[in-house]
């Protein structure tokens, strides 16, 4: 099995510097959109079977780009979703300050502004990838 992995384009907030977290309706910008069809003309004619995406709308939106240039219909998996972070989710990138990592917790453990952890987005995702082998 070969895997194709596509971030979405560029979306609104990550041309403001905001963090996205799971915040589900920011679009793409038309810069994104771009990029989404140069990602989809990239996988045009690869023998690609199937398509998923996170069901977030700059990643529906990037993936419908990827549909129509190999004909698939995308498919929305919640697990694709990227990392939530929590009370985090929305802010200006510029106006965080780094916080230490707390006492006896390994930095992938922490989950920052109450989201989830990179231990967490990591077993999420192996779960899914185990569930695509199958």
């Amino acid at each position: 099995m070969v895997i194709h992995l596509v971030r979405h384009g560029e979306s609104t907030w990550n041309a403001e510097g905001r963090l996205q977290g799971q915040v589900p309706d920011v679009p793409l910008t038309h810069r994104g959109r771009g990029q989404a069809r140069r990602a989809a003309a990239q996988l045009a004619g690869r023998g690609v079977d199937a398509l998923v995406t996170s069901d977030l709308v700059r990643a529906a939106q990037t993936a419908h780009e990827v549909g129509v240039a190999t004909g698939l219909v995308p498919v929305p998996v919640p697990a694709l979703r990227e990392q939530a972070l929590g009370d985090l989710q929305g802010r200006l990138a510029r106006e965080l300050q780094a916080q230490p990592t707390p006492a006896g917790i390994h930095i992938s453990e922490v989950r920052w502004g109450g989201g989830e952890s990179i231990a967490d987005v990591h077993a999420r995702l192996v779960a899914f990838f185990a569930r695509l082998a199958r």
